[in-house]
This record gives structure tokens, C-alpha cells and sequence, in this order.
């Protein structure tokens, strides 16, 4: 009980302080994964996209959201970027074939400048980077996980997310971690 009673506090605090700076912050949970390349956010609104595709040079922009904003097809149209629509849920992980063609399109180079999105920017859009960043940046999982965090991803309210990403295997990312860092991040997905 006194578990679930924390996890429900640390939930209502990290969804408060996620709505405060995000009235402080006009597109809702922007990073630069790799500068140049590699762009990441929340739904981004028409002036938002069409700054991002103007300034970032954008070629692709993966939308990972149940669904398409009219705007962002016609923009995307406009700059003559490509919008590849990933339906994923808020809640589950990316199946094997949505992680294929995730991969897929990391490795060729014409997909960059990419800009990766969803509603809010922490969930799937924090699982797709945390990939890219163990695949391609050789980042541990716990490191990888931790990015991830700082944008608002709340394990308590999709734990399948950070199970996913503490079993994940490597196609490509040659970083092993040690038997203290997958010991700490049991313990850590036991809280």
C-alpha cells in the first residue's frame, strides 16, 4: 500500500511540474538528440513545425502518434520534407516490425535531418531515443533510460516501456552492461 501511495505522489508531481514547464515552454519537451541531425518533441503546433522545417532543414519527420495533423502533412509537403506516420501507443512498447523500420530508417543517411514526435515527447518519443542512442551512440541502458526520464517519461504510469527497454537487446550498439548496472536497474523497475 505504501508503495503504490508513493509511486501515485512521485505520478502527480512529475505530471504537475510537467505541465508548468510546458507553459514555459512553447513546443512541448524539444531536445536536440544530435545537433545538426537529430530532433525530438511533443506535438508540435503549425508555427512550431513550420520553424523546425524551415530553420532544422528537416527531411523526415516521424510522426509517432495515432494520427496525422492536416497541417503537418501540408507543411511537411511544403518543405519538401518526408512525414512517415509510426502508429504507436502512449503505453506498449514498438512491436519487432515498427522497430525494423525504426532501425532501418537510422541507417540511411538520407532520412537526416530527422525530427521524432508523439503527443507529449516523453513516452514514445523517449523509447525511440533511448534506442537510437543505445544503437548508434553505444549509451548504456541506464544511461539511456535516465535521458529518457528527464523528459517527463513516468515509469510508475507505463512501467511496459522501461521493461522493454531494460530487456532490450542490441542489433547493432556494442556497449555491454556491467552485472552492478543491470543489478541497479532491477532494483530500480522493483520500486
Amino acid at each position: 500500500m505504501q508503495i503504490g501511495l508513493k509511486k501515485s505522489f512521485q505520478a502527480v508531481f512529475l505530471f504537475t511540474s510537467f505541465f508548468l514547464l510546458t507553459s514555459c515552454n512553447p513546443l512541448l519537451n524539444f531536445g536536440v538528440v544530435l545537433k545538426g541531425a537529430f530532433y525530438r518533441s511533443g506535438q508540435p503546433d503549425s508555427d512550431d513545425l513550420k520553424y523546425i522545417l524551415k530553420k532544422a532543414k528537416v527531411r523526415t519527420v516521424l510522426n509517432l502518434k495515432g494520427s496525422t495533423r492536416s497541417y503537418e502533412k501540408d507543411l511537411a509537403r511544403k518543405f519538401g520534407a518526408r512525414l512517415i506516420h509510426m502508429k504507436m501507443n502512449a503505453s506498449t512498447p514498438p512491436t519487432e516490425e515498427q522497430l525494423e523500420a525504426y532501425l532501418t530508417l537510422l541507417k540511411d543517411p538520407k532520412t537526416y535531418p530527422l525530427w521524432v514526435h508523439c503527443h507529449g515527447g516523453a513516452d514514445r518519443t523517449g523509447v525511440m531515443v533511448a534506442i537510437y542512442r543505445m544503437e548508434f551512440e553505444n549509451w548504456s541502458k541506464w544511461r539511456a533510460m535516465g535521458e529518457m526520464l528527464s523528459y517527463f517519461h513516468i515509469p510508475a504510469v507505463y512501467p511496459e516501456l522501461t521493461k522493454y527497454l531494460y530487456h532490450y537487446k542490441r542489433r547493432y550498439g556494442a556497449y555491454e552492461e556491467t552485472a552492478e548496472e543491470m543489478k541497479a536497474l532491477a532494483r530500480y523497475l522493483e520500486k
